[in-house]
């Protein structure tokens, strides 16, 4: 294991490492292939990232390492990391503050920082599903906005007026919409961001201060409070959206806890269904056919109806997180039915994979192949550090299961597979 330290400004302090051995490719599990080289998992505290190099998977002791920012220590980091299109680059928030917070660019080979932009830092982070542009939140009081960036230049384009952090962001696969849910409200906007490649054309440099010219769309308020993730349906007409009241010993009433579909394809944002919950993340298989939710707080909920005779949440033996996986595949019909929207199952943290702990799941993403699931969890030996699950992107069983030096968080890969429609 090496640890990689270096300055989160512009002064680089790194071990030896090999770049040679961080490229090649993604490498095999049981002679299937992944589609990435690399996993990346963000350490909100210590300010970090973790690497597992996907071409030693295979091995008894596979290449996992963590980089830690050394300069960064004590602040706060962002969950989320962006990854350039090619893999070659880093995108991180980092000292999220009031008064602080940067935008930094990493070299994803030597892990040198490259670049950093003092326009304030927040959770949400996301690059398009185009790979063209970098959307980054502020709690930074003199920019309360989302910062955006025109990823392939490296530039800073300005910022989209919000009048508050960003929780999460997501766009759409052309690239025309960005969707936002600001921090600690119930509101989702909508904005129209096609003006973008005209306004990147005539950008020649940074250009702090300078407010875009991206029009507010739509919005839609959720009447639950604490809505917190989201995801676009490849096909543009549909998003996950999830909010939850946390109740008593964190435990919540199954009136005030949904996973929700809306429908985008209106002249309003409107709710196609509404599914109980308590999400804290979600992942789409590369089909866009399954929605996976890493669920909370639903070990009090049930709902005859939705659940079709699966009584998940009737079962005593549930005592920690799950992870719900829903057929949505009616969602690319012509005639969508949210009847047809189903529970197909669940990965219970206690009764399939052992946990003791009532939280121990946190974020999950597919490899762009398509064959692998990957699920970060924290460690049934030591709750101060972490595991990374690898299930069979199909059947969802468990394949290997990977150490990790630090409590994981959000998960990224590398070489992004675009979806086209």
């Amino acid at each position: 294991m090496k640890f990689i330290w270096f300055s989160g400004v512009l002064v680089v302090s790194v071990l030896a490492l090999s770049c040679a051995s961080l490229g090649g490719s993604g490498g095999r599990l049981n002679g299937v292939p992944f589609g990435a080289r690399r996993i990346y998992i963000a350490t909100v505290s210590p300010p970090s990232l973790t690497v597992i190099e996907l071409n030693t998977i295979n091995r008894k002791e596979p290449k996992v390492y963590p980089v830690y920012l050394k300069d960064f220590e004590g602040t706060r980091q962002s969950s989320q990391i962006g990854i350039s299109k090619d893999g070659n680059y880093l995108w991180l928030a980092e000292d999220i503050s009031e008064d602080g917070g940067c935008v930094a660019l990493l070299d994803a080979s030597s892990f040198e920082p490259l670049k950093t932009w003092n326009v304030g830092a927040g959770e949400g982070a996301h690059i398009s599903r185009d790979g063209k542009w970098g959307f980054f939140a502020s709690e930074k009081k003199d920019n309360p906005n989302i910062n955006v960036f025109d990823i392939q230049k490296q530039r800073y384009l300005g910022y989209i007026e919000l009048g508050g952090p960003a929780l999460g962001f997501d766009t759409n696969a052309e690239g025309t919409r960005l969707y936002v849910i600001k921090s600690l409200s119930n509101m989702l906007y909508e904005y129209d961001i096609s003006a973008l490649p005209d306004i990147a054309a005539k950008a020649s440099a940074d250009r702090y201060g300078l407010k875009l010219p991206v029009p507010l769309r739509r919005s839609f308020a959720s009447q639950y409070a604490n809505t917190s993730s989201l995801l676009v349906h490849p096909n543009g007409k549909y998003l996950m959206l999830g909010a939850y009241t946390p109740g008593p010993l964190g435990r919540v009433a199954d009136t005030s806890v949904y996973d929700i579909i809306l429908d985008l394809t209106g002249d309003s944002i409107t709710e196609f269904l509404k599914m109980i919950g308590g999400n804290h993340n979600y992942a789409l298989s590369p089909d866009g056919n399954v929605f996976f939710s890493t669920e909370w707080y639903p070990l009090d909920c049930h709902d005859a109806w939705f659940l079709r005779g699966l009584p998940v949440f009737e079962d005593p033996r549930i005592t920690t997180q799950q992870l719900r996986y829903f057929d949505i595949s009616t969602l690319e019909s012509a005639a969508p039915n949210p009847l047809d929207v189903k529970l197909t199952g669940v990965i219970c943290g206690n009764i399939h994979l052992g946990f003791a702990q009532p939280d121990p799941l946190s974020h999950e993403v597919y490899d762009p192949s398509g064959n692998f699931l990957f699920l970060a969890t924290i460690s049934k030996t030591n709750e101060t550090k972490g595991d990374l699950l690898i299930l069979d992107g199909k059947s969802l069983e468990l394949i290997k299961t990977i150490p990790l030096p630090e409590s994981p968080d959000g998960i990224s890969t590398d070489r992004v597979k675009i979806i086209k429609f």
